[in-house]
């Protein structure tokens, strides 16, 4: 994962490097659950394709039905359906996330320049 700032020293002496500690802290948390995300789609990307690929086998053998193999696939879908749906809730948590971030990130800057402790957020 990125390395985000350290807010406890954290004295940016202008604008431009207050922009640079926010976006380190958001590509910090962003990469972290995109990472989360490709991971979990990763391993039941690999199940789908391997279960489709033992599907079209039974179907080109002979050894299970196009109904079987319908119903096999269904299933399927509604697994990925299921982590799709995960995955989407995982945006919204990012985003609060990143929302939260920026304002830390202000609030360091403003302490650590200032001594004086905001209570916004």
């Amino acid at each position: 994962m990125a390395n985000g700032i350290d807010l406890a020293t954290f004295k940016p002496e202008s604008a431009s490097d207050l922009l640079t500690g926010m976006l380190k802290q958001i590509a910090s948390i962003v990469l972290g659950n995109f990472n989360e995300i490709k991971k979990e789609l990763s391993v039941h990307l690999k199940s789908l394709a391997q279960k489709a690929w033992m599907t079209q086998v039974g179907l080109a053998t002979g050894a299970i039905s196009r109904e079987n193999a319908d119903v096999a696939i269904h299933t399927q879908e509604l697994a990925l359906s299921n982590v799709v749906l995960y995955s989407e809730f995982m945006v919204y948590d990012t985003a609060q996330k990143v929302l939260s971030a920026v304002f830390s990130v202000i609030g360091a800057a403003i302490k650590n320049l200032t001594g004086v402790e905001l209570n916004f957020g």
